[in-house]
């Protein structure tokens, strides 16, 4: 383990940094700490048993910095169980998540320095951008002014909170250290959906949240290649259980209202066709009768055609990859699904903004 020192009795927030097999992208991530217009912070490099060069570069990298740095070269355990020995590590009030393949914005220190010193909170949200591979931005943030809401405030608007788009991932957040080991909330060793696990137990309690219509964090969004993207054989399986979760979620804190199951039921049926669209793709080997049984599984689950019939559809391609889920006509939901796919690998700048913009 590298670790400098560096004495700094005011330091408020340690940025808590993953990476894993990021060797194009971890320079331009560190270095985006380097730039920032405020050095009051603390870094914790935490190296995921990378098989590329990431681990020389964040040795490299950590030498040349200043500031109080430690570097964690851990075995390969995924992205929970790094995130968790990072986060046992922090020992200031605050803690901002930065994936080795992102950035940040360089006024991101010193804006959140502002925001603590104005409201103490217990989570503060901002914006981010998604970086398309053609070079291309999509923006993702809130429309309201900065401000402060109490618990009171947060169950009245606690759907159009998860609605906004931006509670899912832990990287666009800063969380109040002592409200996180309070409530012993920590990353959930799953292969998938640990972002939205740590989120949702975190508003679970939450009483004194800034939300901020700035954005900050820069998103690197691989279409192709990543752990996210790559096909799954069980993606359909693991977003059903999500879904079951997050209705459970919300009965459970008593928010499971009509505007609840519709946001609920679209978000379901959002992923549903991310699933039509995973079942197609080129990575898997089955023929294509179990693919089409696969989307029969899909379009008569006994979510599928309650969520379908109650989501409000905004955009005119999701109301058009919809109708034939809607319909259960399967082959042509299958077609669909292979038009995705082939705009996934072919014009993957354009699926992306497709994506962003459904």
């Amino acid at each position: 383990m590298g670790f400098i020192e560096m004495a700094e009795e005011e330091t408020q927030i340690t940025v808590v940094v993953i990476v894993h097999n990021a060797e194009h992208y971890v320079e331009r991530c560190l270095n985006s700490l380097v730039n920032q217009d405020c050095q009051q912070f603390r870094l914790i490099l935490v190296d995921d048993g990378s098989q590329d060069c990431s681990r020389e570069i964040c040795r490299t990298m950590v030498s040349r910095m200043k500031g109080s740095v430690r570097l964690l070269e851990l075995p390969h355990g995924g992205v929970a169980n790094a995130r968790n020995c990072g986060l046992k590590q922090v020992e200031t009030p605050y803690v901002l998540l930065l994936d080795g393949d992102d950035w940040l914005e360089p006024n991101t220190i010193s804006n959140m320095i502002e925001l603590i010193k104005d409201y103490r909170p217990e989570l503060a949200v901002f914006g981010f951008y998604y970086e398309l591979t053609n070079g291309g931005q999509h923006l993702l943030h809130s429309h309201t002014q900065r401000k402060l809401l109490t618990r009171e405030s947060i169950m009245a608007q606690f759907v159009s909170l998860w609605n906004s788009g931006l509670m899912y991932s832990c990287c666009n957040k800063l969380f109040s250290v002592p409200f996180l080991r309070e409530h012993q909330i920590m990353f959930q060793n799953m292969s998938f959906g640990e972002d939205l696990e740590f989120c949702k137990d975190v508003m679970r309690t939450c009483a004194r949240l800034v939300f901020s219509d700035q954005c900050f964090y820069h998103y690197t969004c691989h279409i192709r290649g990543s752990l996210s993207t790559r096909y799954r054989e069980d993606l359909f399986e693991l977003r059903r259980k999500e879904h079951s979760r997050f209705e459970q979620y919300f009965q459970e804190l008593n928010c499971l209202d009509s505007r609840a199951e519709e946001y609920l039921s679209r978000r379901y049926i959002e992923r549903l066709v991310g699933c039509v669209e995973n079942e197609c793709s080129p990575e898997s080997e089955k023929p294509l009768r179990q693919r089409l049984k696969k989307i029969r599984q899909m379009l008569n689950d006994s979510y599928t055609v309650p969520c379908a019939s109650n989501a409000r559809l905004t955009s005119l391609r999701m109301k058009l990859l919809v109708f034939p889920i809607r319909r259960k006509w399967y082959r042509i939901t299958l077609l669909s699904g292979y038009v995705m796919s082939v705009c996934r690998n072919r014009l993957p700048a354009l699926f992306a903004w497709l994506k962003m913009n459904r």
